[in-house]
């Protein structure tokens, strides 16, 4: 008498994610230009916010859209584990010759106190951090998926860094052109800055370099240039000289950016396995 074997129902498999298509990556790509363009342009020419609050609104939208997108292509992931020590290497070097250049061009005075603690923080470190994750890390992940993944060989690989460039400046000039500050031959300044700080991505096809150099540039700026002006490259938007008068930050920011931080904080790590 033979006993029948029970059969196992197969388990499920784990849904492959599909990747977006190269019209759904330009799409993604022209959305955030146009959410930063309107940030900068409705929140400092427009309303002329105080410039803390304006980084808060900034900061929220971008990480936002940044956020929601993460969740939608693997792209991202295989992006940034690539040559990583390479590019924070390369990163390095850029943020130590441009941090010589922002430091020979002239100084402006900076506030004191705890305030000027919070602003190396939100103003330097934090300011730094997103636009790299806007205006170089999001293209540089764009650049991969018109890609489809593959920067096999060395004509691919430098597609892909001409690719990743030419995304990165239509980025930054859309976001930039929403300062007063840059209009006109201004530009420029920018468009160069965020070449060399597609430099990184360009030689090891991983752009986490520009979260060591921008960051560092903007924190240097925060000190030595805080106003900016003339004989400056303006480096941090938007200056707060006799066309942007500087509002009264003081607690009510530091309490402001706290409390932005700590939500910001519990949101990633609450969500860090989908990010």
């Amino acid at each position: 008498m033979s006993v029948a074997t029970p059969v196992r129902a197969a388990a499920p498999s784990t849904p492959v994610r599909a990747e977006p298509s190269a019209a759904t990556a330009l799409t993604w790509l022209a959305g955030g230009a146009a959410l930063t363009f309107a940030v900068s342009w409705v929140g400092t020419t427009l309303l002329g916010l105080q410039h803390d609050l304006f980084y808060l609104i900034y900061f929220t939208a971008a990480l936002g859209y940044l956020g929601w997108l993460a969740g939608r292509t693997q792209a991202w992931r295989d992006v940034l584990r690539h040559n990583l020590w390479w590019s924070l290497g390369v990163g390095a070097l850029v943020a130590v010759a441009v941090v010589r250049q922002v430091m020979a061009q002239v100084g402006t005075p900076h506030p004191g106190g705890s305030y000027f603690g919070f602003e190396l923080v939100w103003r330097g470190l934090v300011y730094g951090a997103v636009d790299m994750l806007a205006l170089v890390i999001f293209p540089t992940v764009m650049a991969y998926v018109l890609m489809h993944g593959n920067r096999s060989g060395l004509p691919r690989r430098a597609g892909f860094a001409g690719l990743l460039l030419i995304l990165s400046l239509g980025v930054s000039a859309s976001y930039h052109l929403g300062y007063s500050t840059y209009r006109g031959s201004e530009l420029s300044k920018p468009l160069i800055g965020t070449a060399i700080m597609d430099l990184p991505a360009m030689l090891t096809g991983n752009p986490v370099g520009a979260l060591v150099a921008h960051p560092a540039v903007h924190t240097t700026a925060t000190v030595h240039q805080y106003y900016g002006g003339a004989g400056t490259n303006h480096y941090l938007p938007p200056e707060l000289n006799a066309d942007y008068p500087d509002r009264p930050g003081g607690l009510s920011a530091v309490a402001i950016g706290a409390g932005w931080l700590i939500l910001t904080g519990g949101a990633l790590a609450l969500g860090s396995r989908r990010l």
